[in-house]
């Protein structure tokens, strides 16, 4: 049988294809390098988002199958690009063989060979083309287009090389749609995982995380004997403990969002965990000796047990309070420090060092101070200020609503001057869209 043809480069990059999906060896190798990548993803997205939540795991399961699945693909395309065509060139162009009992004999235009029938380890195909793989991994192209009948030619393969060395399907053709199947399947399992994730998982991380980091600001006392446990102060910071912590720690509380559904249902949480941080920052205020002064002498308090009516009277009594000359007051309608407030006002959410008080005067029921505190996070490139306050020289009438803003510490996103309403605002609060903190001066 005489068959003249002409290769092309598509006959070199059909050929790769074909090796890569019927050798034994590509494909064994190509699964070895499969299932290690896969693993190192898998340890990957755990070290990333470490949880044993079954949710969780499913997750990085079907994420792990899902670049599996996509390495052998990654593998064949990278094998066919790196085809040159300068390399191969003298393989290319017209071609005759002939085809006789001892063997084929090859006729290239640079060159010429004879490979025996023995030689001929298999015989694949695919919709174009014939392959002969013989010995060194080198194998014959016959372009079916240069064959007048392909039934002839496999009768004759049939007879010189055997009937066992013909393959009559080859990889590429009957597994690509089940492979599409599976990766769809996953697809459409992730998607809903993450949903899953996202609306039920995630928020329960969200809480349990800014948990752990609340309780990471305090000396643990679990696990300890009776007597260690009473040398210790429950609620007391670590020596640790530091500014930067208590930051994290308020930015972790901030995500926790109650009025959005995904967190629906954690205010009490929130409002709990937002409490002890804002102890924590007073003993870090007064370990450093960062308090603000308030016109008593820190270091004449100590601590004495007295009687539960003197504790009553102490309580009924309001502390008298002294203002710095820098605070924000307003009292009796006369806002004091305009300029220092507004100066704020323009650089808070810039910086991690800016800081004023405000002090209101409310009649004669005392007075409810504010710290207010610019903060800033480089890295998520986000600010926002720390309001904290306090109402310790402030005693509520009798009947009166209390303010839910003063409950507890506030993070709030920036401060505004409302002219048409007339008040200094502060925006997008935990507990407030806007607050208004104090009236604008006429």
């Amino acid at each position: 049988m005489h068959i003249k043809g002409e290769l092309t480069y598509d006959n070199l990059v059909s050929l790769q294809k074909d090796f890569l999906n019927t050798s034994d060896k590509a494909k064994k190798r190509i699964n070895i390098l499969t299932i290690t990548s896969a693993g190192i993803v898998f340890v990957l997205l755990f070290l990333i988002q470490p949880s044993f939540h079954p949710v969780q795991i499913a997750i990085n399961l079907v994420l792990t199958f899902l670049f599996a699945l996509l390495v052998p693909v990654i593998i064949r395309h990278n094998a066919v690009r790196g085809l040159k065509r300068d390399v191969h060139s003298k393989k290319l162009g017209p071609f005759s063989l002939h085809l006789t009992e001892e063997g084929i004999d090859v006729q290239r235009e640079y060159s010429s060979k004879h490979v025996a029938w023995k030689e001929i380890q298999r015989v694949t195909a695919d919709d174009a083309n014939f392959f002969l793989y013989h010995v060194n991994q080198s194998a014959i192209i016959i372009p079916r287009n240069a064959v007048k009948s392909d039934t002839e030619l496999i009768e004759l393969l049939s007879t010189y090389v055997g009937e066992s060395k013909i393959e009559t399907k080859t990889g590429a053709s009957y597994n690509r749609k089940p492979k599409r199947a599976v990766f769809s399947v996953l697809i459409i399992a992730l998607v809903l995982l993450v949903g899953v994730h996202y609306y039920y998982i995630k928020p329960q991380n969200d809480v349990a995380r800014a948990v752990q980091m609340v309780d990471d600001l305090f000396v643990e006392v679990d696990g300890k004997s009776d007597s260690e446990k009473n040398d210790e102060t429950p609620g007391k910071i670590k020596e640790s403990t530091d500014q930067e912590q208590i930051d994290q720690t308020r930015k972790a509380i901030a995500k926790i969002d109650p009025d959005n559904g995904e967190h629906g249902g954690y205010s009490i949480a929130v409002l709990g965990l937002s409490l002890t941080v804002n102890d924590a920052q007073k003993q870090l205020d007064k370990r450093e000796g960062n308090q603000i002064s308030d016109g008593t002498n820190k270091d004449s308090s100590t601590e004495s047990k007295d009687d539960p009516l003197e504790e009553q009277d102490k309580e009924d009594t309001l502390i008298e309070f002294t203002p710095n000359e820098k605070d924000v007051i307003l009292k009796d309608n006369v806002l004091k420090n305009k300029d220092i407030l507004e100066d704020f006002m323009k650089v808070a959410g810039e910086n991690n060092e800016s800081q004023i008080r405000v002090v209101k005067y409310v009649k004669s029921q005392g007075v409810i101070i504010y710290e207010l505190k610019s903060r800033y996070d480089a890295n998520a490139d986000e600010g926002w200020i720390s309001v904290d306050p306090d109402l310790s020289h402030y005693k509520p009438t009798e009947n009166e609503v209390q303010d839910v803003f003063n409950n507890a510490p506030q993070q709030c996103g920036y401060m505004s001057k409302d002219k048409i309403e007339g008040y200094y605002k502060l925006n997008k609060c935990r507990t407030n869209w806007e607050y208004r903190l104090l009236p604008i001066p006429k």
